[in-house]
């Protein structure tokens, strides 16, 4: 019988990299130039497909909403210690999203940003973006497709559309509820009621949601 595994034969395509551009003047008297630095991602193999890959790009963002921006934080440790694994809440979120007006229609556009910050070659990114002067500026500014999605994509549900973590909120309860204890089910809901006062702040300062945010409580 034959181990030996088969080579995994990679499909790949090229976006800017964040941060990593400008225009030099390089030769005195003669037009900047314009200069991007770029990132190759592996978008397909013999394992996965270009859905595989949009869907890989679904869990980052539900990672960074939940919990690296703050959002959900104490749901899922709380979940956690009751052996309800966050890859698990991922599982839930990614079966049941679709139900939701708001989390369909999220996810859905930012599967359509994922797949158009992509292009087919390095020479393709460089000459589209920097022989066309409202794709530079776009990228200089961060608008179109060339910003950080994770991110852009969390603060608009965390400050635009916060129904969205209200859907969110629904699809996790109801798919835990059947895990937990009726004493364990009551603590969830208080959780979940804490992690939105953190959601409700006030002069928030850049980056992670954190305690020192909150200015008051609001019932």
């Amino acid at each position: 019988m034959n181990f030996i595994k088969k080579p995994a034969f990679y499909k790949t395509k090229f976006r800017p990299l964040n941060g990593r551009y400008g225009e030099y003047d390089l030769i005195s008297g003669q037009k900047l130039v314009r200069v991007i630095e770029t990132e190759e991602i592996a978008w397909k193999n013999n394992s996965f497909d270009a859905n595989d890959y949009l869907t890989i790009r679904s869990f980052g963002l539900i990672s960074r909403l939940l919990v690296a921006s703050g959002a959900f934080s104490d749901t899922i440790s709380f979940l956690f210690s009751r052996g309800i694994k966050i890859t698990e809440v991922f599982k839930i979120i990614m079966e049941n999203y679709h139900k939701y007006a708001g989390l369909n229609k999220l996810f859905g556009d930012y599967k359509k940003y994922s797949d158009a910050e992509l292009f087919a070659s390095q020479d393709d990114l460089i000459g589209r973006i920097t022989g066309d002067d409202a794709c530079w500026n776009d990228l200089l500014s961060n608008q179109g497709t060339y910003f950080k999605l994770d991110h852009g994509f969390s603060g608009y549900c965390l400050f635009e559309d916060t129904n969205i973590l209200e859907e969110l909120k629904e699809i996790i309860l109801r798919g835990v509820e059947n895990k937990l204890s009726k004493e364990d089910l009551f603590d969830f809901n208080e959780v979940l009621k804490h992690d939105k006062i953190y959601r409700i702040i006030q002069d928030k300062p850049v980056g992670k949601l954190i305690k020192a945010d909150i200015k008051k409580e609001i019932a």
